[in-house]
């Protein structure tokens, strides 16, 4: 599947926006009851503000002033195990983070709500607009459900990367080995919350899992001509149609790829600052989670840049709508006034300390551009190049499918004709012994 959908509390939202996710028992028309994505979203908001409230206030509970390495103290191999370990993270961390870019850009993009079937969409009979239940089709109207996923979306990848970000602080701040590999676990824990969750709410509200859920082509919208797909859906079924071949067409290929491509991008950018973090935080000797600290009290006071204009004001409304209100810790730790520590020195990191950092570590910098290009946009030219040189253009294992189907279609069959023969059978012998009776009977007298 080329996006695929995991068990989360987030993942859940999208699939219910389709009508994935469904009640353990039916309404009135004997049909399971669906779930409509509000309703998770609700529980989305309250874990992503569990998840936030935790992550800031493990940030505030870091010496912020320490430095990343005591010349005097700190040992080579407490440095190269902190790194290792901050790799690892990352790592361990990189699946999710694709999924949630992936997934963003599957629900932002529009032709996903004309061409992939919803409880909301539109048919057409004969000629004759027919529309579905009129209830159904105003709660999971396209731009209702479209809301609700991409904010769920949103939160899951605002979640994944102030993880990944906060993960590099939180090792780098540890002065042993086994600090460090606690401080670990302690921030994927926090990262794994909505899987919990999601466990939680399918136990208690009596919700089937929706991991067989599949996505399907609208049928009636794949039929106009009008619905050529610059990103076409791509964890999707087509149901196919007498002499369809089920095949997907050369637009929805390049739009999936040119999707596939865009995440590649972000994700190479996303890590290559993660790189660039590191190398600053090591040679300036001061925690990233330091100067992110400062930049938070910066945009609390009013004091924005470009980016702080527009982060500002939401990062001052999530603060307020927080478990716990922590302006006043910031302000507390970080303005000077008040015996804090924020001077020009922990400025946050510009695009020309990140172009430094590249000049002077080269090596690092170009074998971390060439690696993550080796991963992840080979696989994507191949398929192209798969895609230009075959008439087919169907997804990977559709042929294997196809013949697989083949296969079965011909054992029914089969089977249909050794029925149909073991029933005559049946018959003739069921009239024979009705006759030998009478044949019996003529005998005897």
């Amino acid at each position: 599947a080329y996006v695929p959908l995991c068990d989360d509390i987030y993942d859940a939202v999208v699939a219910a926006s389709f009508g994935g996710v469904k009640m353990q028992f039916t309404g009135k028309s004997g049909k399971p009851l669906l779930v409509h994505p509000l309703f998770l979203l609700v529980f989305s908001f309250c874990l992503f503000m569990a998840q936030y409230s935790s992550l800031i206030f493990l940030l505030l509970d870091q010496e912020f002033s320490a430095p990343v390495r005591q010349w005097d103290t700190t040992s080579e191999m407490l440095i190269y195990s902190k790194i290792l370990t901050v790799v690892i993270l990352q790592l361990f961390l990189f699946s999710e983070l694709l999924g949630a870019f992936r997934l963003l850009l599957f629900v932002c993009n529009p032709t996903t709500w004309t061409d992939v079937d919803r409880p909301g969409n539109i048919y057409t009979e004969s000629g004759k607009e027919t529309k579905k239940n009129g209830l159904t089709q105003w709660a999971f109207s396209g731009f209702f459900c479209w809301s609700c996923s991409v904010l769920a979306m949103l939160m899951k990848a605002f979640i994944c990367y102030l993880v990944i970000c906060s993960s590099v602080s939180i090792i780098l701040v540890t002065r042993s080995v086994t600090d460090s590999l606690f401080n670990g676990l302690a921030i994927t824990f926090i990262a794994d919350l909505d899987e919990t969750l999601w466990t939680i709410v399918c136990t208690l509200c009596n919700i089937e899992d929706f991991e067989d859920f599949d996505l399907r082509i609208d049928v009636e919208a794949q039929g106009r001509e009008d619905c050529a797909c610059l990103c076409g859906p791509r964890n999707v079924k087509k149901t196919e149609q007498p002499g369809d071949s089920g095949s997907v067409s050369g637009t929805e290929r390049r739009g999936h790829l040119v999707e596939k491509a865009i995440v590649a991008v972000v994700i190479v950018l996303v890590y290559m600052r993660q790189v660039f973090i590191l190398m600053y935080a090591l040679v300036t000797n001061i925690l990233p989670v330091a100067r992110d600290m400062c930049t938070y009290s910066r945009w609390l006071r009013g004091e924005r840049h470009w980016v702080g204009s527009a982060l500002g004001p939401l990062f001052t409304r999530l603060c307020s709508v927080m478990v716990l209100n922590p302006k006043n810790d910031i302000k507390d730790a970080t303005d000077v006034a008040l015996g804090g520590y924020c001077t020009s020195e922990y400025n946050r990191m510009l695009m020309s300390d990140m172009v430094h950092m590249a000049l002077r570590f080269p090596k690092y910098t170009v074998a971390f551009i060439a690696l993550g290009s080796m991963l992840l946009f080979p696989p994507m030219a191949l398929q192209l190049l798969k895609g230009t040189s075959t008439s087919s253009g169907s997804e990977p294992g559709h042929n294997n499918k196809k013949r697989m189907a083949a296969k079965i279609k011909d054992s029914m069959e089969k089977l249909k004709q050794d029925h149909a023969e073991l029933r005559e059978m049946v018959e003739k012998r069921s009239e024979i012994a009705v006759k030998m009776p009478n044949a019996g009977a003529t005998l005897t007298r």
